[in-house]
């Protein structure tokens, strides 16, 4: 299997709002002090992530009109060294 690539960069990621936890509270699928959130990733670069050894999964329609939707869940660390978040706007 090949070896993932250490960084990831998504331009106009979606974040899914209930699959969030930015303050590391413990939930039922959530250990305490682990922060994370889940993003959308288009279809096509879903397949590539997937052949890359990426976890990949596929959010549950809440209607028959919804079609499912691929994204990944993305952890927050500072345990080695710090990652980067970069949210940027565009000025309209």
């Amino acid at each position: 299997m090949p070896e993932k690539p250490a960084s990831l960069v998504l331009e106009n990621a979606e974040i899914i709002l209930p699959f969030r936890n930015f303050s590391g509270v413990e939930k039922k699928y959530n250990l305490p002090g682990d922060r994370n959130f889940a993003v959308h990733v288009d279809p096509d670069i879903a397949d590539q992530l997937i052949a890359d050894g990426w976890t990949v999964r596929m959010t549950n329609p809440r209607d028959e009109d919804e079609t499912p939707r691929p994204y990944i869940q993305v952890r927050v660390s500072y345990r080695y060294r710090y990652d980067y978040i970069f949210r940027t706007y565009e000025s309209y």
